[in-house]
């Protein structure tokens, strides 16, 4: 039996660590990306999350998204309300981002 060729997919995460004065701007943050992503339809999952503070050194903000292709996540982080997003609301209050985009 030979199973048919499934095409790999990307993984993105987001990993973002506010600024001590900043952290109550991650629901306001959340709240934006779920708004923006939910007419992106190039993302095929999107998940965010608010830590829930169970351990130390974690960050506050965590995004998972999912993506059929490199061009599709291109299209979502080259995005001009998501690029916004990340300028007004993100950077301004971040000590740190990181990302990572792994093939599945």
């Amino acid at each position: 039996m030979t199973l048919p060729m499934m095409r790999p997919m990307i993984r993105h995460h987001v990993i973002t660590t506010l600024n001590d004065d900043a952290k109550h701007m991650a629901p306001v943050i959340r709240d934006a990306l779920v708004e923006w992503v939910a007419g992106v339809p190039e993302c095929r999952s999107f998940e965010i999350g608010l830590d829930l503070d169970l351990a130390d050194n974690t960050g506050d903000l965590a995004i998972v998204a999912q993506f059929d292709s490199v061009e599709d996540y291109r299209v979502y982080a080259t995005d001009e309300r998501h690029l916004e997003i990340i300028s007004t609301m993100i950077s301004p209050n971040a000590t740190s981002i990181a990302r990572s985009q792994i093939e599945l």
